[in-house]
């Protein structure tokens, strides 16, 4: 009987998204019953950097946004040829926009994974109901969208026992969207530009608002309080 290879793949990932990380590995190990995977934990992504340098691996999986100095190092190995030449995999099944995020100069650093975020509204049609605010339509304004979260909201002495209008994750990809929809922007449109963007007076006012959103109106529980 033929030993299987070993192929030693080192992650940061944790909780569910070490589920799918499992998950991905059992489909594969099923297709290859020729190679094992033997998959070694990590806490962050300097654990990953860490851990590859004292006993080395074949595959890193870390959370990696510096693609173009890596891959002008020579750190990474362009993967778009693989992509191409695997039956199983086709390009256009991946969305494009999470597909070129990891590229540089026509290279391919990293397949992106489950957790591209796609910013999306959610609302309780009954609590809308229950509170007489109509329910979200095109066109909506701030004015209207801060109206609805106040007259949501039911703030108690205890801030568990309260009920907030309005959830906001604090992470970029959940705030640009406010931004962009005044017309603004943190980078030129080629992303080499940050300055008259980032420092930008529509820029200031749009967190200024989202920050009164926590202070000022009360409508969003604060970062790491309860929901």
């Amino acid at each position: 009987m033929t030993t299987p290879t070993e192929l030693r793949v080192i992650t940061e990932s944790h909780g569910h998204d070490l589920k799918y990380v499992q998950t991905v590995i059992q489909t594969f190990e099923a297709a290859r019953p020729d190679v094992k995977v033997v998959l070694v934990r990590a806490e962050d992504s300097y654990g990953v950097l860490e851990q590859f340098h004292q006993d080395g691996a074949d595959l890193l999986h870390i959370r990696e946004g510096a693609y173009s100095t890596q891959m002008r190092k020579g750190v990474v190995r362009d993967l778009l040829p693989y992509l191409k030449n695997d039956p199983a995999m086709v390009i256009d099944d991946f969305y494009q926009g999470a597909l070129s995020h990891p590229m540089w100069e026509g290279q391919l650093a990293a397949f992106p994974v489950v957790d591209a975020a796609v910013p999306l509204i959610f609302y309780n049609k009954k609590r809308f109901a229950e509170a007489g605010v109509p329910f979200p339509e095109n066109g909506w304004t701030d004015a209207q969208f801060l109206d609805a979260a106040i007259r949501l909201t039911r703030l108690e002495e205890h801030p568990e026992d309260s009920r907030y209008g309005l959830y906001i994750y604090p992470d970029v990809e959940f705030l640009e969207p406010f931004l962009m929809r005044r017309g603004g922007r943190h980078l030129s449109e080629d992303g080499s530009v940050s300055k008259g963007y980032t420092d930008s007076e529509i820029t200031h006012s749009t967190y200024r608002w989202i920050v009164d959103l926590y202070q000022k109106h009360r409508v969003a529980p604060l970062p790491g309080g309860p929901v």
